[in-house]
């Protein structure tokens, strides 16, 4: 087994509630799927919490695997499922797992709005367990380069979206 801290950080021209509001729309997820090259993407959003303040988002999806190294080739075919679940207690923040069903690669940690001047920031903190003997540890840091990628799209999706381009 493999562990590899992945700690990402994109930043948006809004506030936190914005930025949250934003993350809470399903259109807007499946917008950021459509632009991360996600071949099909099932999104669910539901509010939790007192006052429904928080939010549970699960997004089921499939991707391509263009671009996995060779080491990891035996291991996937064409495309790889992946789930990703959100646990939102409110706008500040919550947790975020990542698994790739009957694969054995799981990504687990927290995501945190913070307002910064007339900018938000969205940190994430996750751990990139790959349970492989010795291929492991690069696996790890392949996956956890394409999780920080997805968000570096998204945060480009996002800034459009707050801009009001949705169409």
């Amino acid at each position: 087994m493999r562990l590899v801290q992945l700690r990402h950080e994109i930043t948006y021209r809004a506030s936190p509630d914005e930025v949250f509001a934003m993350l809470a729309d399903e259109d807007f997820r499946r917008r950021s799927a459509v632009a991360q090259g996600v071949l099909t993407a099932d999104v669910s959003i539901v509010r939790n919490g007192p006052d429904e303040q928080g939010i549970s988002v699960r997004i089921d999806q499939l991707q391509p695997t263009r671009g996995v190294p060779e080491v990891a080739r035996r291991f996937v075919s064409e495309t790889v499922r992946l789930v990703q679940l959100e646990e939102w207690s409110d706008a500040r923040g919550g947790t975020v797992v990542v698994e790739l069903p009957g694969l054995p690669v799981t990504v687990t940690g927290r995501v945190v709005l913070s307002a910064d001047g007339d900018l938000t920031r969205q940190r994430v903190e996750a751990d990139v367990e790959v349970r492989v003997p010795l291929l492991g540890g690069r696996l790890a840091g392949f996956i956890g380069g394409l999780v920080a990628a997805g968000m570096d799209t998204e945060q480009q999706v996002g800034e459009a979206w707050l801009r009001g381009e949705r169409g």
